[in-house]
């Protein structure tokens, strides 16, 4: 199976844009990709419908949080999911503008798919997110591969990338996807 989770962070800062831009990342992964993801929300919303919501700030680093909360995630649904089940991480800040990357998933036999935000956001992007696809197994290896500890400015994509390279990985050169208009920091 294929599954997508999704990651939002309802901070009161910002709070109307995020929610304008998480409903429209909702819809449009609703629309292309044709599956309901899980959403694991960071703070709090009174319009999306959580699967999972820790408001806990685990870590300085937004991304190593954000990651955190994909873990938990995991960890209270861990019968939920087989191990060659393909799960898609991305973050409501995106807008799906095609299948493309699903597809990729669907016709080849990589582990791991994934692109680096830099080649998403552009050149001196500093935003600490990604669209990735890996295996369940792969999911609950990274975990025990992945530092936690690190310095607030590492980017949390040079930890998934260490791990990525030790194993089958596709770097995907159209993703199908964009950043909404005016992207906010956060997950």
């Amino acid at each position: 199976m294929i599954y997508v989770i999704s990651t939002s962070a309802n901070i009161k800062e910002n709070y109307e844009s995020r929610k304008r831009d998480y409903l429209a990342g909702l819809a449009s992964i609703i629309e292309h990709y044709q599956i309901n993801p899980f959403i694991i929300e960071a703070n709090r919303s009174d319009y999306l419908s959580e699967h999972f919501r820790d408001s806990t700030r685990y870590a300085e680093n937004q991304g190593i949080n954000e990651f955190t909360l994909v873990e938990l995630f995991f960890q209270a649904n861990a019968n939920r999911f087989h191990d060659d089940d393909d799960i898609i991480k991305t973050t409501l800040r995106y807008k799906i503008t095609s299948s493309t990357f699903l597809d990729h998933i669907k016709q080849n036999t990589h582990e791991i798919y994934g692109k680096r935000p830099t080649e998403i956001y552009g050149p001196g992007t500093t935003l600490s997110c990604g669209l990735i696809s890996m295996k369940y197994r792969l999911w609950r290896e990274f975990y025990s591969f992945f530092n936690k500890n690190l310095s607030r400015d590492y980017p949390i994509e040079d930890e998934f990338d260490r791990f990525a390279q030790t194993k089958k990985l596709k770097l995907v050169e159209r993703l199908g996807i964009k950043p909404q208009e005016r992207v906010v920091p956060g997950p």
